[in-house]
């Protein structure tokens, strides 16, 4: 029997992605919900860096997904991005065009499964509870900070705000804020922001 208290994502080893997160479900869901974000912006960038013949981009995106695949418990997907790795480096392109198809094929195949989970999660977990106020006070430091480029406190204020993505009521809110952050579009992340911020002040 697991000494953890698991959620159920296929394709994942939960209990070695717990491991990773020191043992808390609550660090591993943020984990998750990370990766859920990420992995969807490196599909794009792999897919585009294939099309354009840029594999030094190319491999160093893989490389990145190497080290997160493990980190979450999925072994085989954190293998195979190795090997895409490898072939990189070496500039052996007959080797990614046979392999990197199905490389994406199972990760957003595995991106799925994390959505899936974190929505069920979300549901179960009735977090009716969340300090509204907090959250004000973190999307409007969030906002500052886009406006003023400070790239440290954009950072701080994504980690705060990751405890808010699992909640049933505005978690779809938070991550699409998250998402525009990590794709660059600071300019959309504020209008979202503001957009919560009426939301949660009439409610």
């Amino acid at each position: 029997m697991s000494e953890y208290p698991l959620i159920l994502v296929d394709g994942l080893n939960i209990e070695k992605g717990m491991v990773s997160a020191g043992g808390n479900l609550k660090n591993y869901l943020n984990l998750l919900s990370t990766f859920h974000m990420d992995g969807a912006s490196k599909v794009n960038e792999i897919k585009k860096y294939i099309e354009t013949g840029d594999i030094q981009s190319y491999t160093i995106n893989v490389h990145a997904l190497k080290g997160a695949c493990a980190n979450i418990g999925s072994s085989e997907l954190s293998e195979a991005a190795a090997a895409l790795e490898k072939a990189g480096k070496n500039g052996d392109l007959s080797f990614i065009r046979d392999n990197n198809a199905v490389f994406i094929s199972n990760l957003e195949t595995i991106l799925n499964n994390i959505n899936i989970a974190l929505m069920k999660e979300a549901k179960e977990s009735k977090k009716d509870h969340i300090d509204r106020n907090l959250l004000k006070t973190e999307l409007s430091n969030l906002k500052t900070a886009l406006v003023d480029f400070d790239y440290f406190k954009i950072e701080d204020s994504v980690t705060n705000l990751q405890d808010f993505t699992q909640d049933a009521d505005i978690g779809d809110s938070v991550r699409a804020i998250l998402k525009k952050i990590l794709t660059g579009e600071y300019e959309e992340a504020v209008s979202m922001a503001d957009a919560l911020l009426r939301e949660l002040g009439n409610s």
